[in-house]
């Protein structure tokens, strides 16, 4: 028989239980935690994702330059046209109750004044200040058409006519006073020169005093500046009116450049005068 007497009991040994699971069961409640307390506002999102903080405004933009002056570039003075200076008065003549020379088909006082609108184009066009008996059908004086010019200080007068002799004369002419200035001849001479050179009919040439040989007309004799009476063709001739009507703007600019060319011979630069101003001419109109 045997006796276990004397011998040490052998303990069987007992295994721990391990941490783990009670770990993982506090990380399962810490994180519920922080997700509940993010989704009601107790804590941020962010606690576990530390992010640096971003750096103050003032530290990552750069001071702006300093704006430079704009450079301001002169513009050059504009060239003085050639007529500045110049002073001239257009007159329409007739208008209104006075028609002029007419036919059935054409009234002087129209005709002249279509011209007479295209003269003053072409003129203020070259810095010509351009001063107007008549704008319109308006019945003017004679007297009353000098004393715009004398009143305007113009430098020079044209008067706007066309001829009549019953159908059987054509061509252009040009009247000036019997005492013209030598300046009023050179005038009328360039004026004639000019519509040769673009076309007439025929060149009548360039005349004193008046077509009944009374004496000067009254425009002529009454103005205190240099002035001629142009006679632009024969009413009643369809050539001269057909080139009329074709070449008014020509004839214009023909008449604007003996206006040039005239001061220029007798008073060199326009522009250096001091006779003539536009408040002269401005005046004149009241």
């Amino acid at each position: 028989m045997s006796s276990n007497y004397g011998k040490r009991a052998v303990k069987t040994p007992t295994r721990r239980k391990s941490p783990v699971p009670v770990l993982l069961l506090i990380v399962v409640l810490l994180v519920g935690t922080v997700a509940a307390g993010s989704r009601f506002g107790l804590l941020p999102l962010n606690l576990f994702h530390r992010n640096p903080s971003p750096a103050p405004a003032a530290e990552i933009s750069a001071e702006p330059a300093e704006a430079s002056a704009p450079v301001v570039v002169a513009e050059p003075e504009p060239e003085p046209l050639p007529g500045e200076g110049i002073i001239v008065c257009i007159d329409p003549g007739h208008g209104g109750k006075d028609p002029g020379c007419n036919t059935e088909e054409r009234l002087e006082k129209d005709d002249v004044l279509k011209l007479a609108l295209c003269m003053r184009e072409k003129m203020e066009a070259q810095g010509i200040t351009v001063v107007m008996t008549r704008e319109d059908d308006t019945f003017i004086k004679l007297m009353d058409r000098c004393e715009i010019a004398n009143k305007a200080h113009a430098n020079y007068y044209i008067s706007v006519h066309r001829n009549t002799a019953g159908g059987v004369a054509y061509g252009n002419e040009i009247w000036k006073s019997y005492n013209a200035t030598e300046e009023a001849s050179s005038l009328a001479d360039s004026i004639m020169a000019g519509l040769n050179q673009v076309g007439i009919q025929r060149d009548r040439g360039v005349q004193e005093g008046s077509q009944d040989h009374n004496g000067d007309y009254a425009v002529l004799r009454a103005t205190n500046m240099p002035s001629v009476l142009l006679e632009m063709g024969f009413i009643e001739n369809k050539k001269d009116n057909k080139l009329f009507d074709k070449n008014m703007d020509a004839y214009s600019e023909s008449i604007t450049q003996a206006v040039l060319d005239t001061w220029q011979e007798f008073h060199g630069d326009p522009a250096d005068s001091g006779d003539s101003s536009a408040e002269a001419a401005a005046s004149a109109a009241n």
